[in-house]
């Protein structure tokens, strides 16, 4: 799929952004081709809807990512393990940006397997 066909089904509402060429000029920057491989356009898509998300249309002043949300008498709010804070920074902020961070742990140790020898391989080679 492609970096468009990700974002529509990740986010619809993100489509009509009139940045979102912006966005993604900005996420395929900032996003390792050799890093994701394969899940590369997922992990730019993942990164547009979280630079979306932490850079919303908004009144003169008003600006950052949602911490806490209320509707009618329910209240919700969202806490960062300060590990995990400390590792992602802002991908902690959005449902996107978390999503980001468990595949770039998903992509960062790869698949060791032992030869008869003894000897290491990449299985991924």
């Amino acid at each position: 799929m492609s970096v468009s066909d990700l974002i529509a089904t990740l986010a619809p509402a993100y489509v009509s952004d009139t940045r979102l060429p912006s966005f993604i000029t900005l996420a395929m920057q900032q996003t390792s081709t050799s890093r994701f491989g394969i899940n590369y356009e997922y992990a730019v898509a993942l990164r547009v809807c979280h630079l979306i998300a932490r850079n919303p249309i908004a009144q003169p002043g008003v600006s950052g990512a949602v911490s806490s949300a209320s509707e009618g008498g329910v209240a919700q709010s969202y806490s960062i393990p300060p590990k995990l804070q400390a590792r992602y920074g802002d991908l902690c902020s959005t449902s996107y940006g978390m999503q980001l961070a468990q595949l770039i742990d998903g992509n960062i140790l790869g698949i060791a397997v032992a030869s008869p020898l003894g000897n290491f391989a990449n299985a991924t080679n």
